[in-house]
């Protein structure tokens, strides 16, 4: 009977240790899971994607005016936000690069038109293929996006890389930059639009001065963050991107 003791011991200190473990384990999780928060909330803020979604009325018919028109417009840099209400995403907050909303300054990128323009066009193309005698299914949109985002994917690389090689004076956000670039959505549907509605040489001027339209209002969107430089091949790299353009558009009328 003297034997029982030690075999209830055991147990007891098993669960002693099993406890203290758990603790150990659930305390090193937590602190991870902070970690990965706040590292999450440095690039990807909900506040800072807020920003982005600030539009009204008024904005997105002047912004698309912008965009068919922006030989008419004055661009200007940015304009910053006094009161902070929004921090910039991707800007450490020493840096208080905080800029008004599109609300309050038709220059500040938004993602509410090109998000909208995006499935417009995947949209679009869907229709023109179940109309030209081709038989539609649900694949067609989802390629047709998938290929749209490695598209832009590949702007951005580019972009990013010709931003690295010649540093601009003015920092330059990556989803600033994806608004820009994905402005082209709502070019391309409107000429989805007029191909389905002109004769070829109408529809075929269109694009190009669409084309035309989207790479100026980059060129002089861009030009903003170099402005007081004097360098040549800071130029060069920007009309070297406002002329792809035109091979882009290209490819999204045929994809």
């Amino acid at each position: 009977g003297g034997m029982g003791a030690p075999s209830g011991a055991f147990p007891m200190g098993d669960n002693f240790g099993n406890t203290v473990m758990m603790n150990y384990g659930m305390q090193y999780g937590s602190k991870m899971l902070q970690k990965t928060q706040a590292n999450f909330g440095r690039y990807f803020s909900l506040q800072g994607l807020h920003y982005y979604f600030t539009v009204n009325n008024s904005y997105v018919k002047n912004k698309l005016k912008l965009l068919v028109f922006p030989l008419r417009h004055k661009f200007r840099r940015r304009e910053l936000d006094a009161g902070h209400r929004f921090e910039t995403p991707g800007a450490a907050p020493a840096t208080n690069y905080n800029y008004l909303t599109a609300v309050d300054d038709i220059n500040a990128p938004d993602m509410y038109i090109p998000l909208m323009a995006f499935i417009t066009y995947v949209l679009l193309v869907g229709f023109i293929t179940g109309i030209g005698g081709l038989n539609f299914s649900p694949e067609i949109l989802v390629a047709t996006g998938s290929s749209c985002m490695v598209l832009t994917l590949l702007e951005m690389l580019f972009l990013r890389l010709g931003f690295y090689v010649f540093t601009p004076p003015r920092p330059v956000y990556s989803l600033d930059l994806l608004c820009f670039i994905s402005y082209k959505f709502f070019h391309t549907s409107v000429i989805m639009l007029t191909r389905l509605v002109l004769m070829r040489w109408l529809y075929v001027c269109v694009w190009l001065a669409l084309a035309a339209s989207h790479g100026f209002f980059l060129l002089q969107t861009l030009k903003l963050h170099w402005q007081g430089s004097n360098d040549q091949k800071q130029m060069v790299f920007l009309y070297l991107v406002a002329g792809v353009q035109v091979p882009i558009f290209f490819y999204l009328q045929h994809v």
